[in-house]
């Protein structure tokens, strides 16, 4: 059911990189793309046909095990790159407001790697992500009806 969302998570430090600097926002959709492509066939891998082979009894289930967690480890580090690269424009505009966002964003990041959605810490890992990226974007002024903080 959230195969189809996962790549979308490379959508956010592309969308902000972009905005704010283009040689950044090429470098977030290479790696963006590259978490898209590896993090979906871990969850293919692991998710579908591991689920199938467990499913039918046969044998080979913790290769197919190896090989996604290989792959969802090139895209989850290609995802902390993004979201790292995405922060540092943010960080270019705004300043050191972004700076505590940027930590629980990569903090998160990580975390995802680690543990993917299973709880307890996989959901803390994703609403960390997505609290360290509301922090950004509040503190960068990208929020819509959000103000700039002062750099008196």
């Amino acid at each position: 059911m959230l195969l189809p969302l996962f790549p979308l998570l490379a959508v956010g430090p592309w969308l902000v990189a972009r905005s704010i600097e283009p040689v950044y926002g090429r470098i977030t959709l290479v790696l963006g793309y590259v978490f898209a492509c590896f993090y979906s066939a871990l969850d293919i891998l692991a998710g579908i046909a591991a689920g199938a082979l467990k499913y039918d009894r046969q044998g080979g289930l913790g290769t197919v095990f190896g090989y996604a967690s290989d792959l969802g480890q090139i895209g989850s580090i290609a995802f902390i790159g993004a979201t790292a690269a995405a922060a540092g424009c943010l960080l270019r505009v705004a300043g050191p407001w972004v700076l505590p966002g940027a930590a629980v964003a990569l903090v998160g990041a990580y975390g995802f790697m680690q543990n993917h959605v299973y709880p307890p810490w996989g959901v803390l890992s994703m609403l960390a992500i997505a609290v360290g990226w509301a922090w950004m974007l509040r503190a960068s002024g990208r929020v819509p009806g959000a103000r700039a903080p002062s750099r008196s």
